[in-house]
């Protein structure tokens, strides 16, 4: 509602407890046993609860976003033409933005996956370029590089990854290049101040790491 039809509500939400019309020239009563449940979204398609109302509603409770699973599952009730990789895909993008505070919402998930889809049925776009498209459209330029930056941490973590793999099966693969870079060089980043490390006694017990 728009803040004129809540001013309208104020007198009924506070010790008055009743509503009144000024053209009518009426004032109505609660019942004794009226009570209101009032619901709020944070994003921008509905209006805020005036602050002035919000004082008068107590107790608040605030409902976080669904989990991942949660989340696919609505997702999957809501659009079940939709393949399943691509709902996974929304999913992990909508979940990453919410442990970021980013104001993207499960219905946007909804608008990405609906919008995608028929950029791939209709223009043969390959999933991955639909969904930044979709993005795009939905939600801007932002969402769209908030995405990429977090496919690039991805990519950086599983390389990452690899190669102190590399080290602890193989030993390091750029070993014969420079013969300096071992697990301690990966692992402090060059920085061994905080740690005292045994290279002798990973090599008699690799699960000590």
């Amino acid at each position: 509602m728009g803040e004129k039809s809540w001013a309208s509500l104020a007198p009924l939400l506070d010790n008055r407890r009743y509503v009144e019309s000024i053209v009518a020239g009426i004032k109505i009563p609660a019942h004794p046993d009226f009570r209101l449940a009032v619901t709020m979204n944070q994003d921008a398609s509905t209006f805020d609860v005036p602050d002035y109302i919000q004082s008068r509603l107590q107790p608040q409770i605030e409902v976080g976003f669904p989990s991942q699973e949660e989340e696919l599952e609505i997702l999957r009730v809501n659009l079940p033409e939709v393949p399943e990789d691509l709902l996974e895909r929304v999913s992990e993008f909508l979940q990453r933005s919410h442990s970021a505070n980013r104001a993207y919402t499960t219905r946007d998930g909804v608008n990405i996956a609906r919008y995608a889809v028929k950029l791939i049925h209709l223009q043969q776009t390959p999933q991955s370029e639909a969904m930044l498209q979709a993005m795009r459209q939905v939600l801007g330029t932002e969402a769209v590089e908030f995405q990429q930056l977090q496919q690039q941490a991805d990519h950086d973590m599983m390389d990452y990854a690899r190669q102190i793999m590399d080290v602890l099966l193989l030993g390091s693969p750029a070993e014969a290049a420079d013969g300096e870079l071992n697990l301690q060089d990966l692992l402090l980043d060059g920085d061994d101040s905080d740690l005292d490390f045994d290279d002798e006694s990973l090599e008699e017990d690799p699960d000590s790491l």
